[in-house]
């Protein structure tokens, strides 16, 4: 290119600063104006070539320019190359601008380019490498990178540098750039597979759903009710508990999981082997949902008391359980059969019978103490095959229900009276003899004679002893004819002297009312016992007559027939009745009192003897008090 100035100067002074070649002449062209002249003078150019090596160029490649012109090229690198040098026409490098100034002559540029150099860097999660882990490779080079995932783990994801994977490298076709190569490893996953034999019997649980290399699997194992884990094995693992754990995995495994219905242990107790035995009607191994039946045996006089146990029931004489769910214990109780010992008594009133054993089992032997009430005793006792001894009756060992069947009767009582107003000999002759066997007497007395005998004392004392104090009316008169008023006369008018002996029995002077019936009934109405008196005895051994009567056994009647007593003592005792005997006045001679209404002390203490020989009892009744 050529740039022209024109410029109106002196010649002179072009030519003096002129600093070109002297042997190059200067373009004039001098035009005449008027008086003005105008040379134009052509500036030299100069030209500027450019050499480049492969990898870039320059531009602008050729260029003219005159000493006064700069000229700015342009350093343009293909992609991949950098410029390695450049120089030539006294140029300055500024980036990628060359630029020239004031040139002189031609000139020629040189560039040189060379291929760009980049960095191929690696980087990965861990779990593996990539070899090498940096590389320089220059524009265009393929260079291959090997990935090499560590023991147990695998490559997951490679990329970068626009390479590709070729099984185990990473192949970068051309370094166009820096760049870097991301792998991620992971490790390896394995399938645990967990076989159970029947998945209604249990269920395993992991502790994880995905398995990879080096894990460790934790499997619980949950046997479903009434079922239990049988074996467990694989993976190299080690059951504790119901957790089973494997060895760090290094493959693929698998666990075998057996279940099996729960064994349950069924303990049947027995009270007392001796009573009986139980059969078991199942097998001997009870697993979960199994149903036991058992049947019992008692011994002979025996019987099954009670079963319970294990949820189950009895019917007639087996028992089933339930669907064993658990460990459960049978409890079977025999007890020996209880039979009914019945008491039958004649009179209830008579007596009572208490039986010391509170069971009436098979082979027991039963005591039954009989209690006559006072005044009885036993007549008989039979049943249960027993033996009575004393009062108490044993029975023979139970094999059956028995009947024991009481008798009672009355003992038999002697009861004395005395009647008038003895009171004298009846303190110091009767009370000392009826002391000496603890027996009372009932003394009737006439109320009007111990006042006028003045004996009140002696009553008392009687009546402190323990004797009974009764009624003889007040003067002794005959009811049957006596024509006043009999209640108001005879038994009104000396009630004060009887109101401290606690007056309840009467007994007629002259030993009966006659046919005063209404005077009967008032006294019958006004005492609790009114005694009649019979003089007459008969050849068998009693009064021949009035039988609610006290026989007398005063001398004047009895002579010596004491056989005549003797007798109806003895038949009092079998009969278990009263013999109520009673004479008045109480002496010590004997032929005397044969004489009148009175007994010798002698005769009386054999009456109470042989009474008492006989086993009578003596003395007033308790309710006669």
């Amino acid at each position: 290119m050529k740039n022209l100035i024109s410029t109106l100067i002196a010649a002179t002074l072009i030519s003096a600063c002129s600093d070109h070649d002297p042997d190059k002449k200067p373009d004039q062209q001098i035009e005449q104006t008027g008086n003005q002249t105008q040379i134009t003078v052509k500036e030299e150019s100069f030209t500027v070539t450019t050499n480049v090596s492969f990898g870039g160029e320059l531009n602008p490649k050729k260029a003219e320019l005159t000493t006064k012109e700069n000229l700015n090229i342009k350093i343009e690198a293909f992609q991949g190359y950098l410029l390695d040098s450049v120089s030539g026409c006294n140029g300055i490098l500024n980036e990628d601008i060359y630029t020239i100034k004031q040139l002189t002559k031609d000139c020629e540029v040189s560039a040189t380019f060379k291929p760009q150099k980049f960095t191929l860097s690696t980087n990965s999660n861990g779990g593996g490498q990539i070899k090498p882990t940096k590389a320089i490779a220059e524009f265009g080079q393929s260079y291959t990178f090997d990935i090499e995932p560590d023991v147990g783990h695998e490559l997951a994801h490679v990329s970068g540098c626009n390479g590709e994977l070729n099984k185990s490298t990473f192949v970068v076709g051309k370094a166009v750039k820096d760049c870097e190569i991301s792998a991620s490893f992971e490790k390896l996953r394995y399938n645990v597979d967990v076989q159970v034999n029947e998945p209604s019997f249990g269920q395993v649980t992991a502790n994880k759903e995905s398995f990879y290399h080096g894990d460790i699997v934790r499997l619980a194992i949950s046997p479903s009710q009434g079922h239990q884990l049988k074996n467990v094995f694989g993976c190299n693992g080690q059951l504790e508990g119901n957790n089973y754990t494997t060895a760090p995995l290094t493959s693929d495994c698998k666990v075998n999981v057996t279940f099996e219905k729960q064994l349950y242990d069924v303990e049947v107790a027995i009270n007392d082997a001796s009573y009986g035995s139980v059969n078991i009607s199942s097998d001997s191994n009870f697993y979960h949902g199994s149903i036991v039946r058992l049947t019992f045996y008692p011994n002979d006089g025996y019987q099954l008391k009670s079963v319970n146990g294990c949820d189950g029931q009895l019917t007639d004489n087996t028992y089933t359980t339930a669907e064993l769910s658990k460990n459960c214990l049978i409890n079977v109780t025999f007890e020996p059969l209880q039979y009914n010992v019945d008491v039958e008594i004649n009179d209830t009133s008579l007596g009572t019978v208490s039986v010391e054993e509170s069971d009436f089992s098979y082979g027991s032997i039963v005591h039954l103490t009989i209690s006559p009430n006072e005044g009885y005793e036993i007549k008989t006792v039979t049943g249960c095959s027993g033996e009575l001894s004393n009062n108490t009756y044993i029975t023979s060992a139970l094999t059956q229900n028995c009947t024991v069947v009481v008798e009672f009767k009355p003992i038999g009582r002697l009861m004395l009276s005395f009647d008038d107003a003895y009171v004298e000999s009846w303190w110091k002759k009767a009370h000392p003899v009826l002391q000496n066997y603890d027996m009372k007497a009932i003394f009737y007395i006439n109320a009007d004679f111990v006042k006028t005998q003045k004996q009140r004392e002696y009553t008392d004392l009687l009546f402190k002893n323990g004797h009974i104090i009764g009624h003889h009316s007040c003067s002794h008169q005959f009811v049957g004819s006596y024509e006043g008023d009999y209640m108001a006369d005879e038994i009104q008018r000396c009630i004060d002297f009887y109101k401290d002996y606690n007056l309840k029995h009467f007994a007629y002077p002259y030993g009966w009312a006659g046919w005063k019936a209404d005077v009967a009934d008032k006294l019958k109405a006004r005492f609790e016992t009114v005694r009649l008196f019979n003089t007459v005895w008969d050849s068998e051994g009693g009064p021949s007559s009035r039988p609610q009567a006290a026989a007398s056994i005063d001398g004047v009647i009895i002579k010596d027939n004491w056989q005549l007593v003797w007798a109806f003592l003895e038949k009092t005792r079998a009969e278990g009745t009263t013999a109520h005997l009673s004479s008045h006045g109480v002496i010590d001679d004997c032929e005397a009192a044969k004489q009148g209404w009175q007994i010798c002390t002698r005769d009386l203490q054999l009456v109470i003897d042989y009474a008492q020989s006989l086993g009578l009892e003596l003395g007033p009744p308790k309710d006669w008090y």
